[in-house]
């Protein structure tokens, strides 16, 4: 677990929370997500109630089962989401920093409206591509990383080639900036 999500995930409402951010497109009865989260049945019985009357999850009653979800239209639950996921980068980010002069993530795991299957969009800004490359290639999220890497002459005029895909590069989390 890396050094920052573990101080979001301290609480069993955190855990449950961060369970249903990462697994947000289907719905989980309460023993499903006591035992991917590993906290108790009865933790996650308060945890539920509260975050479900705080309207922080969805609550879907189905017969005497309750079925509960995250809402990725919810902005606040976006927001919630995409720290989770830059969260999880952060030790990646700290490998390729030492050879980027930029790093920033972009698409839905930026918007915080990716789901399992989703692939992490990250534009990496160095003059070492194959090095950057490699280390993506080493990471434990490098069958779901997207990159695209440029050096920095690539980069220059990059917003008259492809406008498009530079605004959407632009919209995205800067994880990393040389000074």
């Amino acid at each position: 677990m890396n050094q920052i999500k573990k101080y979001l995930t301290v609480t069993s409402h955190q855990k449950v929370l961060s369970f249903l951010l990462n697994h947000p497109s289907r719905s989980y009865m309460e023993k499903e997500i006591a035992k991917a989260a590993k906290v108790s049945k009865s933790a996650v019985n308060e945890a539920l109630k509260e975050l479900a009357k705080d309207k922080l999850i969805l609550q879907e009653k189905r017969g005497r089962m309750s079925f509960y979800s995250v809402d990725l239209n919810d902005p606040l639950i976006r927001r919630l989401k995409s720290t989770e996921n830059v969260s999880l980068l952060m030790p990646l980010v700290e490998q390729l920093k030492k050879i980027s002069q930029k790093i920033i993530l972009f698409g839905s795991f930026a918007e915080g409206t990716d789901i399992e299957d989703s692939d992490i969009d990250l534009f990496v800004l160095s003059n070492q591509p194959e090095s950057a490359q490699r280390i993506i290639q080493k990471s434990s999220l490098s069958e779901k990383i997207q990159p695209v890497i440029k050096k920095q002459v690539e980069f220059i005029g990059l917003d008259k080639k492809k406008p498009l895909f530079y605004q959407e590069i632009e919209k995205g989390i800067i994880l990393w900036e040389a000074k």
